[in-house]
């Protein structure tokens, strides 16, 4: 028989008191003041780069750290899938 995963309050959280109307409101709202590109991943950074959405490789050379990418890559194989991840732990 089918049972709910995850009954609400089962994880001793109460459950949010915002609903997805709020949600849609708050994009629209951030979308207007900062712009479509603060919607989408890194879009925070925007402003550094002529209000277009950097990727993650692009904040690490601005902020100098792009040395670090290889040990960032291999740090999280563990985390994100990919067939390493399966064989191979830090």
């Amino acid at each position: 028989m089918y049972q709910r995963l995850r009954p609400p309050g089962r994880l001793g959280f109460e459950p949010p008191d915002w609903t997805s109307a709020d949600r849609e409101e708050l994009r629209t709202t951030l979308a207007n003041e900062f712009g479509d590109a603060v919607l989408r991943d890194y879009g925070w950074a925007a402003p550094l780069f002529e209000d277009r959405a950097p990727r993650f490789k692009q904040t690490q050379e601005l902020a100098q750290l792009d040395h670090w990418r290889g040990y960032y890559r291999m740090a999280s194989h563990g985390t994100h899938a990919n067939p390493k991840g399966i064989s191979w732990n830090i």
